[in-house]
């Protein structure tokens, strides 16, 4: 099987569809729109994992305020100006992929992506149990209490965890 992270294309939008509603069973996938209109808004920190040419696995990322999350499901019309952290809104692999390493090398992916755009914070929103796979890339727990919008926080379910990383 040939195995490759690429940045995301237009093309690759029905493969990333078919991996979200196969990925997510703990929480309603985000619809067609929402999901495409990321992509659309910073498609130089998006990418996918091929096997064989066919998509089983991407990540969604963009600038966001460190204080901020948005909502799951809403659509984005822009992205902030001011924007001081690199969201990563969606990792998900294809279980048959699973095992291999290829979610920490979609994440690397999308950690360089930051890097190039200068951002040297990161956080996310950790769901259906992915706390420990977080923590093994390097990212924390951080209290809610910081977020502006903690409300937001519950769009992604009861089990939703709000980490973060700093990068040096």
């Amino acid at each position: 099987m040939n195995l490759q992270i690429d940045p995301m294309q237009a093309g690759h939008l029905p493969g990333v569809l078919r991996v979200q509603a196969i990925a997510y069973r703990d929480i309603v996938p985000e619809s067609d729109r929402v999901m495409i209109r990321k992509w659309e808004l910073a498609p130089d920190c998006c990418f996918v994992c091929l096997a064989d040419g066919e998509v089983h696995g991407y990540v969604l990322a963009h600038p966001w305020h460190a204080d901020r999350v948005p909502e799951l499901h809403g659509y984005l019309e822009q992205l902030p100006e001011a924007a001081e952290s690199f969201y990563l809104h969606d990792l998900a692999l294809h279980p048959a992929l699973r095992g291999k390493r290829l979610a920490s090398a979609l994440f690397d992916a999308a950690r360089q992506a930051a890097l190039r755009r200068r951002f040297r914070r990161s956080h996310l929103i950790a769901v259906q149990h992915s706390v420990p796979f977080w923590q093994k890339q390097g990212y924390r727990v951080w209290p809610v209490q910081q977020l502006r919008t903690p409300e937001k926080l519950a769009s992604y379910g009861t089990e939703a965890t709000l980490m973060g990383q700093e990068w040096a």
